[in-house]
């Protein structure tokens, strides 16, 4: 847990860049893409001739000026609750959380079973993902689009523009989950640019975009447990660009 607090304490995004990649040989992993206001990730074992693989995505900005420093854990109903101590700060599991599991997933078995982005500004309006230069490896290496930013736990949220075959793929392998509908974040930008198709994951924070935002620790493992679901697809049969 203290490799997760890290996250929400950390003020920039260069700051959790750092946090993902600590302890990684990065190099020897993957290929990167850097700018200013993103960083791809892309596994040195994919075939940039016939691979495919999910894009995962997560963003680095809060909604608050400040980061916490000192956190509130204590049991509650739903599980493990970690709050900030300070009352006028929230603790940023949106999109922190997302980010905390990009980097798990790296360190993983299956840390080439996706290609990773994670954007700056997405809670203004996703300038990280739409002011991202084109990239080819999106285009061409890129099945679908998985962002790590719905709150809560157990929603796989879908877009209009989300393949009819991925969402009867996700409705017959994860009847545990509940199919709902998405709300802005970078995986639409990505959808629109590329004509890919986007879904979003539940990553364990509550109220977010407030001073009482909170997270559950259990619901960010079961995500981490969710990620690791869509690894194990096999997901041949679904068409990779939206028609």
């Amino acid at each position: 847990m203290h490799d997760l607090l890290n996250f929400y304490r950390a003020k920039k995004h260069g700051d959790v860049l750092r946090l993902i990649e600590d302890g990684i040989d990065i190099n020897k992993k993957y290929e990167t893409i850097q700018g200013e206001l993103f960083k791809l990730y892309i596994p040195k074992t994919l075939d940039m001739i016939t691979g495919k693989l999910p894009l995962i995505t997560a963003h680095s900005d809060t909604v608050f000026f400040e980061q916490p420093v000192d956190f509130i854990i204590e049991e509650s109903e739903l599980g493990t609750r970690i709050s900030s101590a300070d009352q006028m700060v929230g603790i940023g599991g949106d999109c922190r959380n997302g980010c905390y599991l990009v980097s798990q997933i790296m360190r993983s078995a299956f840390w080439d079973n996706f290609i990773f982005a994670i954007f700056d500004l997405e809670e203004v309006g996703g300038v990280g993902a739409a002011t991202m230069p084109y990239q080819s490896i999106i285009s061409n290496n890129v099945s679908y689009l998985i962002g790590l930013d719905c709150y809560a736990r157990d929603y796989i949220a879908v877009y209009d523009n989300t393949e009819t075959s991925l969402i009867d793929n996700i409705i017959s392998n994860f009847e545990d989950k509940e199919v709902t509908r998405g709300y802005f974040t970078d995986v639409v930008v990505l959808a629109e640019k590329y004509k890919k198709s986007p879904i979003v994951l539940s990553i364990g924070y509550y109220n977010q975009h407030t001073q009482n935002e909170y997270v559950i620790y259990e619901d960010l493992e079961e995500c981490y447990k969710t990620i690791i679901r869509f690894a194990n697809l096999d997901l041949d049969e679904i068409r990779e660009n939206v028609l």
